[in-house]
């Protein structure tokens, strides 16, 4: 799991990097910590993510999902949404 999320991370170094990279300057990695990897691995994988895109002198966007976010990053401007529960998810269909 964190290999591939590794090669297309590269594979957006590359993009911002060499002009003539045909590849987009946006990543979007759904579920980061799926898989069953260990909450240290997954928060040393958003690190590694958003220390790679702070060298970046273009634009880019990068979105990566987890259920699990690294602390250092929950109260960041990193972060956009509010955190999904099972008492308060992503699409509430009960009537209000």
């Amino acid at each position: 799991m964190v290999l591939r999320h590794i090669f297309h991370l590269a594979l957006l170094t590359a993009s911002v990097q060499k002009p003539f990279m045909r590849v987009p300057r946006f990543m979007m990695l759904d579920g980061i910590d799926d898989g069953g990897m260990e909450k240290e691995r997954s928060h040393r994988l958003q690190e590694i993510i958003v220390e790679e895109c702070a060298t970046y002198e273009v634009d880019y966007q990068v979105i990566f999902a987890t259920s699990d976010i690294n602390a250092a990053l929950e109260e960041s401007n990193l972060v956009v949404g509010r955190f999904f529960t099972p008492e308060a998810r992503s699409l509430d269909v009960r009537d209000a």
